[in-house]
This record gives structure tokens, sequence and C-alpha cells, in this order.
């Protein structure tokens, strides 16, 4: 993840923003299920209170509206960050020299680090926040759910980290399977006079078919770990539930100890905790996928570092000069319109010299 985050510290004022979304939106959750766990217990334990039912409802509305407006502004700020990061990356590739298919590069791998600013970097914000503040919220109204919930969740993150890292090499996989795929599409096109000569247009086919089937099987794993990951995530967050609701159950009718206030907000923050962990899990999928494209741009990052750190030291090596010309001038007898005059010119060993120029200009009289 360092390389993804690095692209994206020249706009912290967006991850900033980012924080204050999901910062706001914890305090809707929380202000949202206790005044609903509220509304429910005036309703069906003191029963009173009803002609102030469209009061609560007009609140209970407002706080939801408040809610979906951060939700979005969170959402809005990874969109803004995605764009200016994807438009920064292909800026620094276009003029990279590199033997991999640029089109593939640019648009389908660029293409595939959206996920991370769009989905997974909002939802860090939103996953670590939130969870916080429900943890915060019932210490001092249930602290025994706290706890539980405290010990069941780190089970998620360990359960979606072991599918995101096979995520990660499965789609560095997949991009280039689709670079070698694009690469062999384009030589074969333009040699298909030459294949049709030779009668190879049928193993021609077969190659091409070969090529794109791997493509497919390999976007088929990724997808099936996906719905893998969401099944279990699911599960697990349901189990951790289900253990909260048994908790609290036994306590309000078998011990009798918690108030049905007490029980109602802590089971309407119980699905609030997990699903924000668990919603963390299925961006962090989509997050390690796009940490196997951003490996193949810094893979053509450093060829290019290479490539110039290899010219430098060629050029810094004590070379001879093979060749010199001082004040060099020719010219032929029997024509006036052309002649060579104090020419200087020192080539050196194992460097590579591009002589140009158009017809008739003397290239290869000076060669």
């Amino acid at each position: 993840m360092k390389e993804l985050t690095k692209y994206s510290m020249e706009y912290k004022l967006l991850q900033i923003f980012m924080f204050l979304a999901s910062l706001l939106l914890s305090l809707t959750v929380i202000f949202q299920n206790i005044y609903l766990g509220k509304i429910i217990n005036q309703m069906l334990v003191v029963k009173s209170g009803y002609e102030q039912l469209y009061l609560w409802l007009g609140i209970l509305l407002a706080v939801l509206l408040l809610r979906a407006c951060f939700n979005y502004l969170n959402q809005l700020s990874g969109q803004q960050l995605s764009f200016k990061v994807k438009r920064d990356v292909r800026h620094n590739l276009i003029n990279k020299d590199t033997e991999r298919s640029k089109v593939t590069i640019l648009t389908e791998v660029v293409e595939g680090i959206h996920p991370f600013y769009e989905s997974y970097l909002p939802q860090v914000f939103k996953s670590t926040i939130i969870p916080i503040a429900i943890i915060i919220t019932l210490f001092f109204i249930h602290w025994p759910a706290a706890l539980i919930m405290m010990i069941t969740a780190p089970f998620i993150p360990l359960f979606y980290i072991v599918f995101g890292l096979r995520t990660r090499d499965k789609a560095k996989d997949q991009m280039q399977s689709l670079d070698r795929f694009a690469s062999e599409f384009i030589d074969l096109t333009k040699g298909l006079v030459s294949l049709k000569l030779f009668n190879r247009t049928d193993e021609t086919t077969a190659k091409i078919h070969k090529s794109s089937t791997s493509f497919r099987d390999l976007t088929m794993e990724i997808l099936k770990s996906a719905f893998l990951s969401g099944l279990m995530l699911e599960f697990i967050s349901m189990l951790g539930i289900g253990i909260v609701a048994l908790e609290v159950g036994l306590r309000l009718i078998v011990f009798n100890d918690v108030s049905f206030v007490v029980a109602i907000i802590t089971l309407l923050l119980a699905p609030e905790f997990y699903n924000a962990i668990k919603d963390l899990g299925q961006a962090f999928h989509t997050g390690k996928q796009s940490e196997g494209y951003i490996e193949m741009i810094e893979e053509m990052n450093n060829e290019e570092q290479a490539k110039k750190t290899a010219i430098q030291i060629d050029s810094n090596i004590n070379q001879q000069d093979m060749i010199q010309f001082n004040d060099v001038s020719f010219a032929y007898p029997n024509r006036q319109d052309f002649s060579f005059n104090k020419i200087n010119l020192n080539i050196k060993e194992k460097s590579h010299t591009a002589i140009i120029g158009p017809s008739g200009a003397g290239k290869s009289t000076l060669i």
C-alpha cells in the first residue's frame, strides 16, 4: 500500500476532508441509533407521548438525511482524489520509454488503481472512526457488549487480509496476461498478410484464443475470491451480532439487570459496528487488487530509472575518442555546390551517434 499512498500524499486537504466527513458521519450514526432506541422504548414500554410521534420522526428523518450527506461527501472526496491521482500517474507515464504496451498501461492498469482511492481509502476513515465511536459510546451505556465487540472484531480484518493478499497476486497476474495478450494481438495484426501467405492463420487463431481464455480464467479467479470473501465476512459479522444479542437477551430476560432502552440501543449499534468493519473488508479486497496494478506501474518506473542510471554510468566512464575531426574541410573537385568547411566532431567509443539529414546533404561523404 506504500506506493498507492505515496501518490495521494500531495492531496492532504482531500484526506482531511474525508476525516471530517467520517467523524460527522460517526456522530450521526450514534445519535440516530440512540434516538431510535428511545423512540421504540417510548412507544413500547412507556406507551405515552404519541402526540410527539411526528416530531420524533421528523428529527429522525433529519438525522438520516445528514448521515446520507456526510457519507456522500466522504465518497465524493475519494472520487476527486482518484481523479487527481490517475491524472498525475498518466502524465508521469505518458513519456516513459518502455517495451510494454502503453495503451494497456495508460487505460486498464491506471484505471485499476481507481478503487483504492474511490472506495478503499474513504472506507478506511469510516471503518476506523465509526467503530471507535460506537465502542466509546457503549462503554458508557453497556460495557459488556463493548468488550464482546472488541474481542470478536479482530477476526474480521484477519480474515480479509488473508484473502486480500491472494487477490493482489491474482490481479497482478491478470494485468500481465492482458498486457501480453495486447502485445501479441498488435504484432499478429501487423503481420496478418505474412500469416496468410504462409498459411498460418489457423495456428494464430488458436494462439489468440488461448491468450484470451487465460485472461478470462484469471478474471474469474478474482471474482470467485471476491464472492467467497463476501460470504465469509457476512458469516463472521452475523456471528458477532448473534453473540452480542445473546448476551443482551440473557441479561434483559433472565437476569433482568439491564433496561429495555439500553438493550435496544445496544442491539441497534451492534450491526453498525460489524457492518463498518465488514465494509472495510470488502473495500480491502479491491484495495489489494489495486496494489497488483500499482506494482506494474512501479516496475515501469523502475525500468525507466534503470535505463537512465545505465546511460549515466556509461557517460561517466572515461571513454577515449575513437574518431576526431579538428577543422576538417572537404570538397569534390567537380562540384561547387557542396563542401564541408572546418567540421569539428568527437565520437567516443561504446557510444551511439546518429547522422541525419535530407538526401544529398553529405551523410555518406561524412561517414
